[in-house]
């Protein structure tokens, strides 16, 4: 069947939407909240127009370079394998552009959906957030703090000028002391704590090649917010799979492929290479990483 790229589909609103005309693959009362009914509804729009074009999951999933088990979670709703919001809305825009619907897979009403019905936590990084209760009164406190000691110089002045000369004192009586009962070293000691400093040297030197050696056959990636993250080797094996908070580090062999829900958010290092952003934030899709030469 032809694919029409004009089409374009309008999904319910959460408030058209009947929770009780689905199947939803989540249970409980996790089933029932506004963010679960809009993955619900997105899911089964996905697979009906997908089906409408006589295409199975395997096809997508291979025109897309997807998982095909994230596609699976995606029709489903199954929000206990979906990642964050912002990434459920990057891969249902690549899931619609071939799928034909809308200009440039921006399926009609999906992040009004998405973006209503999400939990705060879930908001993303740059939204506003409310300030919390007593801001204001601290930063009332470190203004007052910082006019105090900006209205006394003279004094911070004055208190300087006495330490410092009573450190002099202190030194002063130190080195007299010293003086007193300090006998001239002899020759064969100066030369023998000069090779020991000669043969410590070196030391420092072995151990930076040791890490430059062990960090060269290695990736490291890193979030400093939490953030869905996948890792294969080039044979298609999961070496992570999971929310990074943190850094982790992987061999890289003969390569691995790296993707992200929030690929703005994960700097990627590659050996000694410096280390950068995996992506911008609608660049969700495979990496290869290899080794370096």
């Amino acid at each position: 069947m032809g694919r029409d790229s004009g089409e374009k589909i309008e999904y319910p609103r959460l408030a058209d939407h009947d929770p009780m005309g689905q199947q939803h693959a989540v249970s409980g009362p996790e089933q029932d909240t506004p963010y679960q009914k809009a993955l619900t509804t997105l899911g089964a729009g996905l697979r009906q127009q997908r089906e409408a074009r006589s295409i199975d999951l395997p096809e997508l999933a291979t025109r897309l370079f997807f998982p095909i088990e994230q596609l699976e979670a995606l029709e489903a709703g199954d929000r206990s394998r979906l990642p964050e919001p912002v990434y459920v809305i990057a891969q249902a825009r690549r899931v619609g552009l071939a799928l034909g619907l809308g200009d440039d897979g921006r399926i009609q009403g999906l992040e009004a959906v998405i973006s209503s019905s999400r939990h705060p936590q879930l908001l993303h990084p740059l939204t506003h957030q409310p300030e919390p209760p007593g801001r204001h009164k601290i930063d009332a406190k470190r203004l007052f703090s910082h006019t105090t000691e900006r209205s006394h110089p003279l004094n911070r002045r004055m208190i300087g000028v006495a330490i410092a000369c009573g450190t002099a004192a202190v030194l002063g009586f130190t080195l007299n002391d010293r003086a007193r009962h300090q006998t001239t070293p002899t020759p064969i000691r100066q030369e023998a704590a000069g090779q020991a400093l000669v043969a410590a040297s070196p030391t420092p030197r072995a151990s930076a090649e040791n890490v430059q050696t062990t960090a060269a056959g290695q990736i490291s990636l890193s979030s400093a917010e939490p953030s869905w993250l996948e890792v294969r080797d080039l044979a298609g094996q999961s070496l992570f799979r999971g929310t990074l908070n943190g850094s982790r580090q992987f061999p890289l062999g003969s390569g691995v492929k790296v993707i992200a829900g929030r690929p703005d958010l994960v700097q990627v290092q590659v050996g000694q290479a410096t280390a950068r952003p995996l992506g911008r934030i609608d660049q969700v899709s495979w990496l290869s990483f290899g080794p370096t030469r």
